[in-house]
């Protein structure tokens, strides 16, 4: 992937997270670390990956920001790692 975009999918994650912390006025380390690791695996293609089909989904997700568009993109990580978090819980 080309440095440009890598700084996008960098930036774009940074951004969507720290916002949703700011509106909600709470931090969420479970996030940050779910989309740093699905930010990282998508633009390098290594880094810690999970066998399960929801981090899967949360790195194709990431990899592809054009795609849904860069809000949807994000709620959508959002929404995925929510659910892998309860997935892990059970």
């Amino acid at each position: 992937m080309p440095s440009e975009q890598a700084a996008a999918h960098i930036l774009v994650t940074n951004i969507g997270v720290t916002l949703r912390q700011i509106i909600l006025a709470a931090p969420d380390p479970a996030l940050s670390q779910t989309v740093r690791e699905g930010a990282i695996s998508a633009i390098t293609g290594k880094g810690t990956r999970a066998d399960d089909s929801l981090t899967t989904a949360i790195e194709f997700a990431a990899a592809r920001p054009d795609v849904l568009g860069r809000a949807e993109t994000q709620l959508l990580i959002e929404w995925l790692g929510r659910l892998s978090r309860v997935e892990k819980l059970q």
